[in-house]
């Protein structure tokens, strides 16, 4: 039996294809003779309003027939609530007509009060849908995930750590991928499911926009037709996080976000402008690109970048920058978000590269920011522009620092950080 049999006196007859049984002929005619929607004021008048057919009401003087076709609506109206219309309106058709053998008089309020119930079912009918199905929780692993923006579709990989508690909030961790790359390029280029699965932190890659495997995001910088028709990525990862909050518990305190390149440029952007979800950034081998950053709140930022970049340069008038960005170099990164998180204007040097390594690693802190905040820049001298912990793709690009790990050093740096 179904639910809606379930909600019908059992001396209502029904068969086996539903609730309200089918048309008959005569109901089937009736049915069809009824007046367009447009001729219902008229057809109605001051008849029986809707709200009283559905409680079951009848006006003074009709007859006891009345009485039993309003006790049909009663059962069409909770037919009704399980979601049954068409059945329902069938039923009503086949009371009108006599299906049971009963003579139905009551005169024109009654067939007026039928229009005003057949319109009504008919015009709820979308408010009686199901909700739309919630999406099924991921569990660990790798997974993909679509977000519509607008018409366009934009997905993002999600890495779900091993000892990942779906009872337990998690951190989350952004990581955008540079240009001409994608989100599953990131995910071997920078080597951070590794760190997700020892930490347990949750690590997503989002794809930027583009043709093909070759992307960009929107980081600011671009020039000339560069910049032409260039989305909005922050809303994306706005609604990235929206989404994936919907399939893993987030610590809605501890999202973090870090790239290479283009995407650390993004990074930069992200704090400026998405503050308010961004707990903290690591760009790596990418500079502020934007003009004006106005973040509404401080962010602490560890910065890596090595000495001898010639993609992005260490310092502006050093390298060949490109031709069609236009980006700030790494100190006037620095001290634009030591100035907007009010750090200290001294800051703290130290090697943390071993005595006989063949890069020297240097890590220089500014701290004594606002609610706690610091910006850190690591150094790797005579590095390329690199991840650095992970060995370099090409040669073109420069050399990597093997010594130290980018992955490990910025988690370390999230941890101290959580949105306040």
């Amino acid at each position: 039996m179904s639910l809606c049999q379930s909600l019908m006196p059992r001396q209502f007859p029904y068969d086996a294809s539903g609730c309200l049984g089918s048309f008959t002929a005569q109901g089937s005619i009736r049915l069809a003779g009824l007046q367009p929607p447009l001729r219902l004021a008229e057809e109605v008048g001051e008849g029986l309003g809707a709200s009283e057919v559905l409680l079951g009401g009848v006006p003074e003087g009709e007859t006891e027939s009345g009485n039993i076709m309003m006790r049909h609506f009663g059962r069409v109206a909770r037919c009704f609530l399980c979601n049954r219309t068409m059945k329902a309106i069938a039923q009503v058709a086949n009371v009108y007509g006599g299906r049971r053998g009963e003579s139905v008089a009551g005169g024109i309020a009654m067939r007026k009060s039928l229009i005003v119930l057949i319109v009504g079912l008919l015009a709820s009918s979308a408010l009686a849908q199901e909700p739309p199905k919630q999406p099924d929780p991921l569990g660990p692993g790798d997974h993909t995930r679509t977000v519509l923006m607008g018409e366009q579709k934009r997905t993002y990989l999600v890495h779900v750590p091993k000892k990942y508690d779906p009872k337990s909030p998690s951190p989350v961790v952004l990581a955008l991928h540079g240009a001409a790359m994608n989100g599953p390029m990131m995910v071997w280029f920078s080597g951070l499911n590794k760190t997700s699965d020892e930490a347990g932190f949750v690590v997503a890659y989002p794809s930027g926009t583009g043709t093909g495997p070759f992307l960009t995001w929107n980081a600011g910088g671009f020039t000339g037709k560069m910049a032409e028709g260039k989305s909005d990525d922050v809303a994306f990862v706005g609604k990235l996080l929206d989404d994936l909050g919907t399939v893993v518990k987030v610590d809605e305190k501890r999202v973090y976000a870090c790239g290479m390149s283009n995407g650390g440029m993004m990074s930069y952007r992200l704090a400026a402008e998405l503050s308010d979800r961004i707990a903290a950034i690591a760009p790596v081998a990418g500079t502020i690109a934007i003009e004006d950053s106005k973040p509404k709140r401080p962010v602490p930022v560890i910065h890596f970048h090595g000495s001898k970049d010639n993609i992005v340069p260490f310092e502006t008038a050093k390298g060949k920058a490109s031709s069609f960005m236009k980006l700030k170099g790494v100190e006037d990164s620095i001290q634009t978000w030591v100035k907007l998180n009010a750090c200290d204007q001294k800051p703290k040097t130290e090697t943390i590269s071993a005595d006989g390594d063949e890069m020297t690693v240097t890590s220089t802190t500014y701290g004594g920011g606002k609610d706690g905040s610091e910006v850190v820049l690591v150094v790797i001298e005579g590095g390329g522009h690199t991840w650095p912990g992970q060995r370099p793709p090409v040669g073109f690009i420069g050399k990597s620092a093997t010594n130290v790990s980018a992955n490990d050093l910025m988690w370390n740096f999230f941890q101290r950080h959580e949105l306040k």
